[in-house]
């Protein structure tokens, strides 16, 4: 089976998503034309039956469930040669961790509208029996329209099914898990509502109650002292919001909600009473007709023009009033809707309250032209130089911070609005300052069962670089033996960290640690441990890399299979690539992911220096043997990590 067709039918064209256990690719359906998002389970755990099993209960859990706030499972399978897949609806909005990390807190509209659809969710699997266990904003998909939808049901369990047994197996992660899922007690739909309330949390305040590091410190915490009310942390947050948030939070499943649909009902009330940026500012749809009365006070001139008067007005007067009346009921719906218009939409607005006391003085009169000024240049100066020279400009100012050179901390390095362009007096410049590189340590791993060893990684900040699978006389199957970096060493949040996943016992007559990973890293390839065309493969992908570095771009460009000469001329590429103007190439970690006859795929993790900035990058190759030799095809994704 080639790479690119998962089934005969499903074509991948870039990777989405990426963890421990499984790559999600956007992918097209070639039977009934559309895309879709295909969940590939990884080679290495195809012959663990734990993690197929995993694999196999979200399809089910999943498709079980029918819902608009629920990612729908479209198909599921196994190739002839053992690669497990589910096909799913494709969400390009990403999630909304990812919005929050972008634009911070949400406003309580847009926030109470997320909760309720996340409850929404949750009524219908806990009405089927399924508990999700893993409620966070990672698992929180935004979709092209009102909704968000609940995804990754991979450790979703049978309430009447959760009863855990050994620490081992706690799966979920600290930061969103209640006290009880925590210490390996039963958990049901209230456990569910604990995560809700510490998503809600986060998307007020930009926080969550409790930053723990492993599930052990959750119930200590709450021991300790309840978690600060979020209306503390932003006054902002009304009242009732706040309340609903501690009810959800509480330690105690009793002391939470009796049901998801008494958390649906509750917010419901609440957002009905939140101010909406769609709704009316005149009030016009809600006056009512004046009364009949006052229509028939005229002088009458005989007692039978009177009452001849009155009985034309009076069915006038009433069939104006049920109009009025109808309008007015119409008029509530429609501003009912509008203040829920689009989720997205009310998802890409800053939390902020503007004022509108002014609007009905000023309706009347025309709006001024808006006066166009020109924005400075504040790139390079420090944040608070820049600052001042905006707001003298009549300009507002926001600010965005992120990691840079250490030269640069503290420096403006990027303005949304670029210098010397004319822009509208009053609006808001978004300037980007540099704080320098963010160096942690690294957690220790090891001795942990790799679900909890990915969490807390991702917690950490740090991303998985591989795994590799060794046997252990004294390690179970499923725990962390090696770590590289190792525990304790201080490394830049957003870097890779590889880990050795035990896989039980050695066969009779093998070494102790004989090493069964699929993978192979460019480091290995060099000790010749891996297969010549792995080494082959990696050489490929470096050689290109480090010719760009070296300046050799035509070099560089031969390392090019039939797909990227096709697409691209040598003398267009060499010249993009030397109006980058880089200076040199570093690459920090190179694998080769897999191989199928004449293909491959590598993953490059690298840095470019350029004379204007350094920059990080993962890319995903494709590989193809031509003549002998492999060349570079095409990528199936690449980003910018730094």
């Amino acid at each position: 089976m080639g790479r690119n067709l998962i089934d005969q039918r499903y074509e991948l064209r870039t990777v989405v998503g990426s963890g421990g256990m499984a790559e999600v690719y956007l992918a097209g359906d070639e039977v009934l034309g559309r895309e879709v998002a295909l969940k590939l389970l990884k080679d290495r755990y195809a012959e663990n039956e734990e993690f197929v099993e995993r694999f196999k209960r979200e399809a089910k859990s999943a498709a079980a469930l029918s819902s608009p706030y629920i990612v729908p499972i479209f198909d599921r399978g196994e190739t002839a040669d053992g690669t497990y897949y589910i096909t799913m609806e494709y969400l390009p909005g990403g999630t909304l961790k990812d919005r929050m990390t972008v634009m911070g807190a949400l406003r309580p509209q847009a926030a109470a509208e997320v909760a309720l659809q996340v409850a929404k969710a949750l009524k219908t699997a806990h009405a089927r029996g399924v508990v999700h266990r893993d409620i966070k904003p990672r698992n929180i998909l935004l979709a092209d329209s009102d909704q968000v939808k609940v995804a990754d049901f991979g450790i979703a369990r049978a309430v009447d099914a959760t009863t855990i047994s050994h620490t081992g197996d706690i799966l979920g992660s600290a930061k969103y898990m209640s006290p009880e899922q925590a210490v390996g007690e039963q958990v049901g739909p209230a456990s569910d509502l604990y995560s809700l309330g510490v998503v809600l949390y986060e998307m007020l305040t930009g926080s969550v109650p409790f930053e723990v590091e492993t599930p052990a410190d959750v119930p200590i915490r709450h021991a300790v002292a309840p978690p600060r009310p979020p209306k503390e942390v932003n006054p902002e947050i009304p009242e009732e919001l706040d309340a609903i948030i501690m009810r959800l939070l509480a330690t105690n499943p009793e002391g939470r909600y009796g049901s998801t649909e008494e958390v649906i009902q509750e917010l419901q009330r609440v957002r009905a009473d939140l101010p909406s940026a769609h709704s009316s500012t005149n009030g016009s749809t809600t006056e009512t007709a004046p009364g009949g009365p006052k229509a028939s006070t005229s002088s009458p001139a005989s007692s039978t023009k009177s009452v001849s008067r009155r009985r034309r007005v009076l069915p006038t007067l009433t069939i104006l009033a049920v109009l009025l009346t109808l309008l007015a009921v119409v008029g509530w719906g429609l501003w009912r809707d509008g203040s829920k218009s689009s989720i997205l939409h009310d998802l890409m607005r800053p939390f902020a309250t503007e004022a509108h006391q002014d609007t009905k003085k000023h309706a009347k009169r025309p709006p001024p032209a808006p006066k166009m000024v020109r924005v400075p240049t504040v790139k390079g100066m420090t944040e608070q130089a820049a600052r001042q020279r905006l707001t003298n400009a009549g300009f507002k100012v926001g600010m965005q911070h992120r990691e840079s050179p250490e030269e640069d901390a503290g420096k403006v390095i990027g303005q949304s609005v670029p210098g010397g362009k004319e822009a509208q007096r009053g609006s808001k410049v978004l300037l980007t300052v540099g704080k320098g590189q963010q160096v942690t340590k690294v957690p220790d791993l090891t001795g942990l069962p790799y679900s909890e060893a990915e969490n807390r990684l991702e917690e950490a900040g740090y991303l998985l670089g591989g795994v590799k699978e060794a046997t252990s006389k004294n390690v179970p199957a499923g725990v962390i033996i090696k770590q590289d970096p190792p525990p304790g060493s201080t490394l830049t949040p957003g870097s890779y960290v590889y880990l050795t996943d035990s896989i039980g016992p050695p066969a009779e007559g093998t070494d102790e640690t004989q090493s069964s990973s699929s993978t192979a890293s460019a480091q290995s390839a060099s000790s010749g441990g891996v297969s010549g065309e792995e080494a082959a493969v990696a050489a490929a992908v470096r050689g290109h890399y480090e010719a760009i570095g070296a300046g050799n771009f035509e070099e560089a460009y031969s390392y090019f299979g039939p797909t990227m000469r096709s697409e691209t001329e040598e003398a267009n590429w060499i010249a993009g690539e030397e109006s980058s103007q880089i200076q040199s190439i570093t690459i920090n970690s190179l694998e080769v992911n897999d191989m199928s006859g004449d293909k491959a795929t590598a993953t490059v993790d690298f840095s470019s220096i350029n004379k204007t900035e350094t920059a990080r990058f993962h890319i995903v190759w494709m590989l193809v043997k031509e003549a002998g030799e492999w060349k570079l095809d095409h990528q199936l994704s690449g980003q910018r990590i730094g």
